[in-house]
């Protein structure tokens, strides 16, 4: 799955519609099996910079998260998005068919 995704990564930013921002992600720690605490885990064993931030840290970078309703967060500066919409129109018009 990790070499997929680095297969589409690259794509995406050959294609140009790859945005590397950062981000946090605000929830609930479901203890050592899951939530804050598993994705930190997943990040170190990949070697992904990352932290478990506070609730008045996720707000910061999220201000309209409300930080009474999470116990903490999880912070990348990898976290990145990209446009599928774009990356569609630029696959199917590079299609041989087209």
């Amino acid at each position: 799955m990790t070499d997929l995704t680095a297969d589409s990564v690259a794509q995406y930013q050959e294609m140009g519609v790859f945005t590397r921002s950062g981000g946090a992600r605000g929830g609930p720690d479901r203890g050592a099996d899951g939530g804050l605490r598993r994705r930190m885990s997943s990040a170190r064993s990949w070697g992904i910079d990352a932290q478990l931030v506070t609730p008045d840290e996720v707000q910061e970078m999220v201000p309209f998260l409300e930080k009474d309703v999470i116990v903490g967060g999880f912070y990348t500066p990898a976290w990145a998005w990209w446009c599928s919409l774009r990356a569609g129109t630029i696959m199917r018009r590079s299609a041989p068919w087209s």
